[in-house]
């Protein structure tokens, strides 16, 4: 069974992963994980208690790791355990999904050095936080590139297509049904 994992966070942008979250818990089990286990309050004011604390989470026990992005990461930059946790998913092969400015995470983590990638983060801003040097900016909605997946804020529906195709969750008409209906074509 598939077993998912989202990293919620004060802040976290609820509406980039809403739509890939729904298809993941349609496919298995989805838990989300914040740091300390503590009740966060996402960026479109809704508050949520975590199911588990991130830092004793075993990558081992999922399959995917979804991050969206935020408003604000500085608050975390000092949090060491949860790069670290990023960078254990990343080596034990496990599917990382970061949509908008959850690449930060990534890149802070060391998991994009070498890797293609894309973002909602401006030139300017990417050059300002300095973690993602060593890793290649692609200017696409959604850019796989081997287990990551990274995307634009408002590629929702490129960015849920992609974790469906690299975990295999669609048949091929149930991957063009679910993009008819949630891309309105």
């Amino acid at each position: 069974m598939l077993r998912s994992l989202h990293f919620i966070y004060n802040g976290f942008s609820e509406y980039e992963v809403a739509l890939a979250c729904s298809m993941l818990a349609s496919k298995g089990e989805l838990y989300t994980a914040s740091l300390d286990r503590q009740d966060v309050r996402g960026e479109g004011g809704f508050t949520l208690r975590a199911d588990l604390n991130f830092n004793d989470v075993n990558a081992a026990d999922f399959d995917i790791l979804v991050i969206s992005g935020m408003l604000d990461a500085k608050p975390y930059w000092e949090a060491m355990s949860l790069f670290a946790k990023i960078a254990e998913f990343n080596s034990d092969g496990k599917v990382i999904a970061a949509i908008c400015g959850g690449p930060l995470f990534l890149g802070k983590a060391g998991v994009l050095r070498g890797k293609r990638y894309t973002c909602g983060i401006p030139l300017e801003g990417r050059n300002e936080v300095g973690v993602f040097s060593g890793a290649e900016f692609v200017d696409q909605d959604v850019v796989t590139d081997q287990n990551l997946i990274t995307a634009k804020g408002f590629a929702t529906v490129g960015f849920a297509l992609a974790i469906a195709d690299k975990l295999a969750l669609f048949n091929q008409n149930e991957r063009k049904k679910f993009e008819s209906l949630w891309s309105g074509k």
